[in-house]
């Protein structure tokens, strides 16, 4: 059996190219599961946060939209655990849509039990403390009130919010400085105090690599632009980070 953990895919109206990798990529896991099951069953997948570029509410309704739920609900309806963690671009994401996919909504930290082995979630953009602009932008728009004063908007004028914010968003981060982009290594070693856990797993960065040091190892997901990627956990091995 295997867990895979992947982030950061970004779908959207004008990605078919990733959203037709990652159709494939559930039904690839369907038909392990139900093909040789000893092998390479996959028992849960944890999506970290970005699936989508962007998400307005629950209400938002599309074809390619539907597209993804029904691939995901095609996986919770063949018995594998589905878990959904908020990121950055899709906060807004709610239970409605996640029930509706068979999803569990996680919050962002949590703490599992991987294999037997105390292990650290998150999306990843609470560990990057050196953008102190955006900190201050993530406590805003994370505000419950904020957040139902929004959703009571028009689903067109929500659209449009977010347009102009992703464009906002392009030019901030285009200025930054690599440092800031980054996670903040005291701030995930305060994290791995905090939970006592020795393995961390997060998104956000696009920086896919494995950070190991005396007391904890770090795995941070790849982005799915131009390429898939996928941490692959199976019990008894070290996980393996997938590029495909």
């Amino acid at each position: 059996m295997q867990v895979l953990f992947i982030s950061d895919l970004h779908l959207g109206a004008s990605s078919r190219e990733i959203t037709a990798c990652f159709l494939d990529f559930c039904r690839e896991i369907i038909r392990e599961k139900n093909v040789i099951p000893a092998k390479a069953g996959t028992e849960a997948l944890y999506i970290l946060g970005d699936l989508f570029e962007a998400w307005v509410g629950d209400d938002e309704n599309a074809s390619w939209l539907d597209e993804i739920g029904t691939a995901l609900k095609n996986l919770s309806d063949n018995n594998i655990k589905l878990y959904f963690m908020r990121g950055n671009r899709d906060f807004l994401l709610g239970k409605r849509w996640a029930e509706k996919c068979g999803a569990v909504l996680l919050p962002d930290p949590v703490l599992i039990n991987l294999y037997n082995i105390p292990t650290l979630l998150t999306h990843g953009d609470i560990l990057c403390t050196e953008d102190k602009n955006y900190q201050r932008w993530r406590k805003f728009s994370h505000h419950s009130l904020v957040q139902k004063l929004f959703l009571m908007l028009p689903l067109k004028f929500r659209q449009n919010i977010a347009n102009s914010l992703r464009k906002e968003s392009r030019k901030y981060t285009k200025n930054l400085a690599g440092e800031k982009m980054d996670v903040s290594i005291s701030a995930v070693e305060n994290m791995v105090r905090e939970y006592q856990v020795t393995q961390i797993i997060h998104g956000h960065t696009h920086r896919p690599a494995v950070h190991t040091t005396a007391t904890y190892r770090r795995y941070v997901l790849p982005d799915w632009h131009p390429k898939g990627g996928v941490l692959v956990v199976k019990p008894g091995e070290s996980p393996e980070l997938c590029i495909f």
